[in-house]
């Protein structure tokens, strides 16, 4: 099954919201920086509140979501989220 998830961008902050609903994220915790990508500043997870998990990503600039796709589990790895911005 694939993963259900909603990304949107807040243009007034500049920030990437993704919520994934029902699902508990096992990544790294806390903030990421990233200094190498042009659109991304850093990102962090949080649970939100209902099982689910909220990713917030910073951005550097204005972007536009360009293609949102879920994958589901295969070859004993779990599902996975692709969320491919372009800037604006």
């Amino acid at each position: 099954d694939k993963l259900p998830f909603s990304p949107v961008i807040d243009s007034a902050t500049n920030t990437l919201i993704v919520d994934v609903p029902g699902t508990a994220w096992q990544g790294s915790a806390g903030e990421q920086a990233i200094a190498k990508s042009p659109l991304l500043a850093s990102w962090r997870s949080e649970p939100d509140g209902q099982g689910g998990t909220r990713i917030i990503a910073q951005l550097k600039k204005s972007s536009k979501i360009v293609l949102a796709e879920s994958l589901g589990p295969a070859n004993g790895q779990p599902g996975k989220i692709i969320v491919d911005l372009a800037a604006q």
